[in-house]
């Protein structure tokens, strides 16, 4: 199956941690699972860490919760890049809305596991160039670590194409504005979300964006 992939689909995996197994060592594991008799196995060579970083804290699913802590103290780690909330903190607002839409582009980018040199649109809506519901959900846990704040689940499809997103984000992080109650209360309920419900979230809508766009068809035909 590997070997099928193309390039923008091992960058994907790669980049989430999920690492080649070369044809000697898959023979070896399968040589291994054949003589264990275990009605199911699985093997993986992942490095977790790097994997479950995309959930955000809460979220790991309980079954692989364990597998995301280090097996030994870690080594001193090196003085950390200041933040997106730092490099913001205190810039004039045009400095801060490029900082923001090159981060917003990177996570994109990062997301579809296309190559950073990769020239983004940034009126293309993100559905067009292949983010489904789960990455979605990846984007806004990226973007919500990053600035340091709950962000709603369905954030990517209320703003859906990187110029967008990056406005919407620069009026929460660069020009706050007062929101009614109601608004605040709802995303709220949005930023609480499981990933799951997300998901069902994102399909129900999708599936409501598809029966609109099919009526206008058979309307115009």
């Amino acid at each position: 199956m590997w070997a099928t992939l193309g390039d923008h689909d091992r960058r994907r995996w790669t980049d989430r941690g999920v690492q080649v197994i070369d044809e000697a060592d898959g023979g070896q594991m399968l040589d291994v699972v054949l003589r264990a008799d275990l009605p199911q196995a699985a093997a993986l060579r992942i490095d977790w860490l790097r994997f479950l970083s995309r959930y955000a804290p809460g979220d790991v699913p309980s079954l692989l919760a364990d597998l995301g802590r280090p097996a030994a103290p870690a080594a001193p780690a090196a003085p950390a890049a200041p933040s997106l909330v730092d490099q913001l903190r205190g810039v004039q607002p045009e400095r801060g809305r490029k900082l923001l839409e090159a981060h917003v582009r990177e996570q994109i980018l990062r997301v579809l596991g296309l190559d950073p040199a990769h020239r983004l649109d940034p009126q293309q809506g993100l559905r067009e160039i292949g983010m489904d519901s789960l990455m979605a959900v990846e984007l806004r846990n990226r973007l919500q670590s990053s600035l340091g704040r709950a962000l709603p689940s369905t954030i990517a499809f209320d703003h859906p194409t990187p110029g967008d997103l990056s406005a919407h984000l620069g009026t929460l992080v660069l020009e706050p504005v007062a929101t009614p109650e109601a608004t605040l209360e709802e995303d709220d309920d949005l930023a609480t979300m499981s990933d799951a419900e997300a998901e069902s979230a994102f399909a129900e809508e999708l599936a409501a964006m598809k029966a609109v766009l099919g009526r206008k068809r058979t309307g115009d035909g």
